[in-house]
């Protein structure tokens, strides 16, 4: 079941980071998509980390599965993905 939260894009439109901490973008193992990770910079008791999907790295990051930067909120952390050119089921 489902229990993210989803929202409308336009492709290769900014994603931004809802709050501070550390990012990772990286690729899924079994599908290949691309995704990254928000590991919030104080402590929260509702989630341990966020995960964002279809989301290629800002021109320039790296996106080796465990490389983390520091981020902002409301820092550009990635770019919308298509999901008809990954292929994504209906």
């Amino acid at each position: 079941m489902h229990q993210g939260i989803d929202f409308t894009t336009t492709i290769g439109q900014d994603i931004v980071a809802p709050i501070a901490g550390r990012v990772r973008n990286f690729k899924g193992i079994r599908t290949k998509y691309p995704m990254l990770q928000i590991f919030p910079g104080k402590r929260y008791t509702d989630f341990h980390y966020m995960e964002i999907l279809y989301v290629k790295p800002p021109e320039g990051a790296r996106h080796d599965i465990n490389m983390y930067r520091s981020i902002k909120a409301g820092e550009v952390i990635g770019r919308a993905k298509s999901l008809q050119k990954l292929k994504y089921p209906c």
